[in-house]
């Protein structure tokens, strides 16, 4: 039996805490296995990984959304572009509150973790990124910097 194998047959994680304590390429193969869940089945689990995230305190909040947006960075454009899309919709099932602390902490991922060229890629897999209330909010983010700056 191969490590890939062994991997890929560990249990899936059944909280945002079990998702926060694997290493990388595992997470990876964590949203690698999602894309093969039907569509509502897909969408449900990633409402319940929002809810979970949602309630983790500020810090391990930020740190657990930098991890799942760098994973799906290493997957293929269009798997995590799906994924992202899974993501948004399960988002907008949740209470508004829980979805600004999604945006909030996916802001401040990409504004605070990622370059230029990841920065990029992402607006390719957030649609919120891309709409008018992604623009308001890096516009929002860039004058507070600026100001703390100054």
């Amino acid at each position: 039996m191969s490590i890939g194998t062994v991997l890929e047959q560990r249990p899936a994680p059944t909280s945002v805490g079990e998702l926060r304590l694997l290493p990388h390429h595992q997470l990876q193969q964590h949203y690698s296995n999602l894309l093969g869940l039907a569509p509502g089945a897909l969408v449900a689990r990633a409402r319940e990984e929002l809810a979970g995230e949602a309630q983790l305190p500020a810090e391990q909040r930020r740190e657990t959304v930098y991890r799942r947006l760098s994973a799906w960075l290493d997957l293929d454009q269009e798997e995590a572009r799906i994924l992202g899309r899974a993501f948004d919709s399960a988002a907008a099932e949740l209470p508004a509150e829980l979805d600004c602390r999604r945006i909030e902490a996916e802001r401040d991922a990409i504004l605070n973790g990622f370059g230029f060229a990841d920065f990029q890629r992402l607006t390719g897999l957030l649609p919120w990124l891309r709409a008018e209330r992604g623009l308001a909010v890096i516009a929002e983010a860039t004058a507070e910097h600026e100001t703390v700056a100054a």
